[in-house]
């Protein structure tokens, strides 16, 4: 047997460490002495403290690991558990990766002011649109839920050329509860049709509108540079928005793709 000093060296953690596994009952010392309350570890006890270690690693909480560990679980229990906790990881690394966009494209804003923006003005024509105005949890959804919309008009009429997707922003930017207009432009198809439980497009038309028109790459919360120009140029121009904020996505996003959006700010 060893003191719990030597066996923390043997075990590579500290002595409170130890003492704390002991406590939540997950490594209790193998021996305990009643006359002076020294603890005492054997060499059989490594291989639980290297599983504990192995698994509080891998980002599971300590209750889920003694769960892990007291059960007996099946190469498959396990396999899923791991699968699990990857992929709770994965979406952790998406959401780091875009927190450095933003911080990136902050200091390109900062560094390089908003003068590579390019503005055009122009008119657009009445057009056939089929939408659904609906809120949505995140930005991630209404990307999944346009995918699911090119999708169902896919099934709905394959011999038809590919409409574009349009999203219209009636209020506020917001990055939860979310409220967008969104569907196909182009009357390529005419006809009410589900995408979703609770989510049918319907038509109907847009009206004609004079935009401030420019195209914007990546995702709408990296575009705060773009929105300022052209707030900039609205003030400079004297003029005023007159209505929803409409986004036509020219290339959808992708794994290693970046969205291609031309954004139309109607203007008077």
């Amino acid at each position: 047997m060893f003191k719990i000093g030597e066996f923390s060296h043997i075990g590579r953690v500290s002595t409170r460490l130890l003492r704390y596994y002991d406590q939540l009952g997950l490594l209790a010392p193998g021996f305990v002495d009643p006359q002076t309350s020294y603890r005492y570890y054997t060499v059989d006890q490594l291989p639980r403290l290297n599983r504990i270690l192995a698994l509080k690693e891998l980002g599971f909480s300590l209750e889920e690991v003694e769960s892990m560990i007291d059960s007996d679980m099946s190469a498959g229990q396990l396999r899923a558990m791991l699968t699990l906790k990857a992929s709770e990881l994965a979406r952790e690394i998406e959401t780091q990766e875009l927190r450095m966009r933003f911080i990136g494209s902050r200091i390109d804003q900062i560094e390089a002011g908003d003068d590579q923006v390019d503005f055009m003005t122009k008119h657009v024509e009445a057009q056939p649109f089929m939408s659904v105005r609906s809120r949505f949890d995140a930005l991630a959804d209404v990307i999944a839920f346009s995918g699911r919309i090119l999708e169902s008009a896919a099934n709905f009429a394959d011999e038809l050329p590919t409409p574009a997707l349009l999203a219209l922003w009636p209020n506020d930017w917001a990055e939860t509860d979310i409220d967008v207009e969104v569907g196909l432009l182009g009357g390529v198809i005419t006809t009410e049709f589900q995408v979703e439980p609770g989510r049918s497009l319907t038509p109907k038309t847009l009206p004609p509108v004079d935009v401030l028109s420019t195209v914007r790459v990546g995702l709408p919360d990296l575009a705060h540079g773009l929105y300022a120009a052209a707030g900039r140029w609205i003030e400079a121009n004297d003029a005023t928005l007159s209505g929803s904020i409409r986004e036509v996505i020219m290339q959808r996003p992708g794994p290693g793709i970046e969205a291609v959006v031309e954004v139309q700010f109607p203007i008077t």
